[in-house]
Order: C-alpha cells, then structure tokens, then sequence
C-alpha cells in the first residue's frame, strides 16, 4: 500500500491509501451518486480521463459484471473509494483482518468488512469446509462469524461484534462523568449523545431530522471534537419504533459511509440504553445501503447480521 493524495486546483489536499497503477493522473473531479450504475460509469467513454468520485449505498462488496459495462475498458482516469480490506495468517484465529480507512489509517474492526471477508476465506478453503464457524482477529480483538448457507452458498453472516462498553475511559471521552448517556454537548449545532465503544468509539445522537441532516458539516464537529482523544464515529440516529433505528453515520477517517457495522452496534446499544428499544430483541438498523440487523444481549454482548455475497474477482498490481 502506498500513501495517496488528491489535489484540489483551490489548494486542498486530501490524502488516502493508493493501488494500482503507478502514475500521476489529473483530471476533472467528477462525482457520481447513484445507487448503482458504477460499472457504467467506470466504462463510460464520456468519462475519457475524469476522476471519479463514487458514493454508492451499498452493503459489501462492489462488484465487477462484464455485462454491464458501456466499453471494453475503464475510461475514468482515476476512481476514489472508500478503503480495503486485507486478510493475513493469525497466530490467535482463523486468520487475521486489517482494514484501511479512506486516510490511511487502520479501522479497529469493521463489521460489514469481517463478514464479507469471512465468506471469502470460507469460499476459498482457508477454512474446512465442514466449519461454518470462523475466528476472525482484528486490531479491536478475536471476533466469532457466524456462516449461513442458502442452495449450498454463503449468503449471510452473523458476527459476534464484542462488548458494548459505556464506561468513559473506555470509549475513551473526556467529560466529567463516568458514562456519557444522553448529555448535552456544545458540538455543531449541539447534541444529546451517548458514547460507547463497541471495539472503536462512537458518539451517538438521536434527531429528528436525520435524512435531512447536514452531516458533512456535522459530522466533522463530532468526530474531531477535543473530548475524543482517539476521534469518533458520529452515528445521527431516529428512533422509527421499539425495534427499527434510521441512521446516517460519519465514520472516523472516511466521512459519510452508506453502511457500518459498528455504527449500527453503538446505535442499538445506546438506543437501548435511552429506553427506545428493548434489550436482547432484534432491531433494524436501516442505513443508506440497507438493513443490518442487531441483537443487544442481556450480557452486554452484541451481534449483528447482515447478508454477504461474492460479486467478482480480480487482481490488483501494487
């Protein structure tokens, strides 16, 4: 992995993880927000030379079909994403797991990132086959993932997210109480959060207005706020009823996400914790890119679901 970065004609610099090719690339930045299309516009000749930002709600993988694209090459002279995730033996699991955000750094744990890499070691015998249980270890720790086969494939994967930890030296926050539940900050426009940590920090607050939301001008003022030493996940939740959650997330390190598995942990764990869901019950988290579904336990134990699929293959030069 090599270091990247995007350059403004105003000055502004953004940096990230590159691969593929070597070279330079300037261009037109180009953004595209559909929910699908990408192969479309990777191979789009109208593209000839842009780069191309893509923002995509989807859970997973994106996938690479030939019979979607409008050439027989990529067009686009650069594509920006959101991060990778990397698969090394373990000495402690199955095998371990490093995730790279969209700035470089590495995520503690990734709960979409562990599922879809869970299916793929299953799919390509680093695992028995006759094991529909896999030990994963992460920067946050050894996580469970749980395999399950629909028509002899794996479709769905439910991961054992680890504890919800409220404590605030543990989060870690500095305010001066022991667990920040429901308190008022002068952050943005000012919030009521809750901070947990679910193997990485998050802050999480409940509004109204969360479809609306300005959150590329929020979530900055929470992630980046003083009282987080390590920074935070900022996840804007609604409460829908007793066991569905609406929520929009700006993750430490990439900016607005379409889906994360933590953030949807941190969100039903403080959801419980404010009185809005019950414990120990399944609740649908809908983010952007879907549904991931998310069990509270009475131990304080969390486990999230949500569906995997294998969508292409490929090789990448680094």
């Amino acid at each position: 992995m090599q270091k990247g970065y995007l350059i403004l004609e105003n000055g502004q610099v953004f940096s990230g993880v590159r691969c593929g090719a070597p070279e330079n690339v300037v261009g037109e930045l180009v953004f595209t927000t559909g929910m699908t299309g990408y192969l479309e516009t990777l191979t789009d000749p109208s593209y000839y030379g842009q780069i191309v930002m893509q923002t995509f709600p989807l859970i997973g993988n994106y996938g690479v079909i030939p019979a979607d694209f409008e050439s027989a090459r990529p067009c686009a002279g650069l594509c920006c994403a959101e991060g990778v995730c990397l698969l090394f033996p373990s000495e402690k699991a199955d095998f371990r797991m490093v995730v790279y955000n969209l700035d470089g750094t590495i995520a503690a744990l990734g709960g979409n990132a562990i599922s879809c890499l869970a299916k793929y070691a299953y799919d390509k015998g680093i695992v028995p086959p006759e094991r529909l249980t896999v030990s994963v270890e992460t920067t946050g720790g050894v996580r469970a993932v749980r395999l399950f086969k629909r028509n002899g494939i794996v479709r769905a994967a439910e991961v054992g997210m680890g504890q919800a930890r409220f404590e605030s030296v543990a989060v870690p926050v500095e305010l001066p109480v022991p667990r920040v539940v429901d308190y008022p900050v002068a952050l943005g426009r000012g919030y009521r959060i809750t901070c947990v940590n679910v193997g990485n920090p998050h802050a999480v607050a409940f509004v109204e207005d969360v479809d609306t939301l300005d959150i590329a001008a929020e979530g900055p003022q929470l992630e980046h706020a003083s009282i987080f030493p390590e920074r935070a996940n900022a996840e804007f939740v609604r409460a829908l009823d007793e066991t569905t959650l609406r929520m929009r997330v700006w993750e430490r390190g990439n900016g607005e996400t379409w889906a994360c598995g933590t953030g949807a942990c941190a969100a039903v764990a403080a959801a419980v914790e404010n009185g809005l869901c019950a414990q120990d019950t399944d609740i649908a988290v809908k983010v952007p890119g879907g549904v991931l579904s998310v069990r509270y336990c009475p131990d304080g134990m969390l486990r999230m679901r949500t569906e995997v699929d294998l969508v292409f293959e490929g090789v990448v030069e680094l």
